[in-house]
């Protein structure tokens, strides 16, 4: 039989390295937080390629379910979609970077912007931090007849928390120049 005091030290520093032991769990803001990850054409439809965006969302609350559609996530609201991502042109005349502008209801113009609902992934658990890549698929990607684009992307969380807008690369002909 051990000694007491022997028996309390051996578990203090069996209760040490079992604390040290496991890593904390990651904390990020509750805000999302997102950067450009990749830009590719599908190889079989060059009309379809896929945004990539890295994200991380503190207390988990990215994506909404299909059943989703109360307010504030209606079809007539602002927060319906979770995820845009606006399409922008080289303007070599100008030397700038131009929306693309495409005919909207009664005669007005409107800019090429792609919404998502990005699905509901939330963890189970009490660490609700989340780190992860959406990948969107865009159709119709090449709307513009120049061959230098970029997009403006942002995020949204449930609680209408909204990243900063971040842009892509410029990609030339399908492919992003770093």
């Amino acid at each position: 039989m051990l000694p007491t005091k022997l028996k309390i030290i051996g578990g203090f520093i069996l209760g040490t390295v079992f604390l040290t032991a496991c890593p904390d769990p990651p904390s990020y803001p509750e805000r999302p937080e997102i950067e450009f990850s990749s830009f590719t054409v599908d190889a079989a439809d060059p009309n379809v390629a896929y945004l990539s965006i890295g994200f991380t969302d503190g207390d988990g609350d990215i994506g909404l379910t299909e059943g989703m559609v109360d307010p504030p996530f209606d079809t007539s609201s602002a927060y319906h979609y979770n995820m845009f991502a606006e399409y922008l042109t080289y303007n070599s005349s100008t030397d700038s970077w131009d929306y693309v502008l495409v005919p909207g209801p009664g005669g007005t113009l409107d800019t090429v912007v792609w919404r998502f609902r990005v699905p509901y992934i939330t963890p189970e658990g009490k660490n609700k931090a989340l780190k992860g890549t959406i990948q969107v698929k865009l159709t119709d990607w090449a709307e513009s007849p120049t061959d230098s684009i970029k997009y403006r992307i942002k995020l949204l969380d449930r609680a209408q928390q909204e990243s900063k807008w971040i842009e892509s690369p410029i990609i030339y002909n399908g492919v992003p120049i770093q």
